[in-house]
C-alpha cells in the first residue's frame, strides 16, 4: 500500500531504523531494506532512500568498503536523540489508535516562580541606605 501523504512519517521512521540498525555494525543498504520490507509496514515508498540520502548528506553515515554504510560518531549521537524523540511520541500514538497498554506519561510539572526578592525588608533597607548616601553627597 502506497501512501504519498505519509512520506514524512516514512522518512522519519526509516531514519530511526537506519540509525538503529547500523549501531551494531556496517551493513549494505539493500540488505537493510530487504529486512524492513519483510515487516510489510504501510509506509510510503521512497522513504527509505530519502532517509538514507539525508543521513549520508548530513554526515551521520559514511560509505565504507563493499557498498556498506557505517555510523559516524555524529550519527551515534543522532541515534540517541532520535530514540528519545520516538520514545516521547509512541505513548501518544498508541493512545490515539486505542491501545490501552501504552505506558502513561507523567503530567508535566510547572516550575514555581521564584520568590520576589525585591519586596523583602533587607532590600528596602538597602535602598534607603543608597538614597541617604546620595542625599548626603
Amino acid at each position: 500500500m502506497v501512501r504519498p501523504a505519509a512520506t514524512g512519517l516514512a522518512t522519519a521512521f526509516y531514519r530511526l531504523y537506519l540509525l538503529d540498525a547500523l549501531a551494531a555494525e556496517p551493513a549494505r543498504p539493500t540488505a537493510l531494506l530487504a529486512r524492513i520490507a519483510s515487516e510489510r509496514l504501510p509506509l510510503a515508498s521512497g522513504g527509505f532512500s530519502r532517509a538514507l540520502h539525508s543521513l549520508l548528506e548530513g554526515g551521520y553515515l559514511v560509505a565504507c568498503e563493499e557498498g556498506r554504510v557505517a555510523l559516524t560518531p555524529l550519527g551515534a549521537a543522532e541515534r540517541m536523540a532520535e530514540r528519545e524523540r520516538w520514545r516521547a511520541v509512541l505513548p501518544t500514538a498508541a493512545r490515539l489508535v486505542g491501545e490501552h497498554e501504552a505506558v502513561a506519561r507523567a503530567a508535566p510539572r510547572l516550575a514555581e516562580p521564584p520568590p520576589v526578592r525585591h519586596r523583602t525588608a533587607a532590600v528596602a533597607e538597602a535602598y534607603l541606605d543608597r538614597v541617604l548616601v546620595a542625599a548626603l553627597r
